[in-house]
């Protein structure tokens, strides 16, 4: 048992598979929703005093969960894209992660450096952009348009209604896609 709330370690533990199932299909990276559940957990087990039951267990997880994915996804706009960017094999399928075995491996063992090379220009475009957005626009964007969050979840996040968030988003897109133009070659 933790502090003054009755929550077991094992009953954490048996959550975890949701969890990270959850942090990979938002996140798109096995090593950083692996991070994602572990920050989830120890935020967890650090407050399970505040943990009153009104909700179950998995909800009250997977809503720590949704603010560390926030968490990390903020930290990656802001760090260099080109340092986290790696070659992506098309038509992989990537709901399974860390299922590797299946996919078929390049006979060259290289990518295509100038898509790669492309890629890594956009996000790093895309990052500076989103530095240059209103924080709640930047933030409603990569909630929508990179982690693909529902409108009422986001309004939650934000703490705005629907009609709120869809002007939000429609003026921050079209910042975004004047800013695309004017900073990057491949254009929209």
């Amino acid at each position: 048992m933790i502090g003054n709330a009755s929550i077991a370690f094992d009953e954490l533990g048996a959550h975890r598979p949701y969890l990270l199932r959850f942090a990979s299909s938002r996140l798109r990276d096995p090593d950083l929703a692996q991070e994602a559940v572990q920050d989830t957990l120890l935020a967890a087990l650090e407050s399970a005093s505040a943990f009153s039951r009104k909700s179950s267990l998995r909800t009250w997880l997977t809503a720590i969960l949704k603010h560390k994915i926030v968490d990390i996804t903020r930290h990656l706009a802001r760090e260099p894209a080109c340092s986290r960017v790696g070659i992506v094999e098309e038509g992989i399928d990537d709901d399974e992660p860390g299922d590797f075995a299946t996919h078929a491996v390049r006979d060259d063992g290289w990518g295509d450096p100038v898509k790669d090379y492309e890629r890594a220009r956009f996000w790093e475009t895309f990052s500076r952009c989103l530095g240059e957005l209103p924080p709640q626009a930047a933030h409603a964007i990569v909630l929508r348009d990179v982690q693909g969050c529902e409108t009422e979840e986001i309004c939650r996040t934000l703490g705005v209604t629907a009609g709120n968030c869809w002007v939000i988003l429609h003026r921050g897109r079209q910042a975004m896609r004047g800013y695309l133009e004017r900073h990057w070659e491949g254009n929209c």
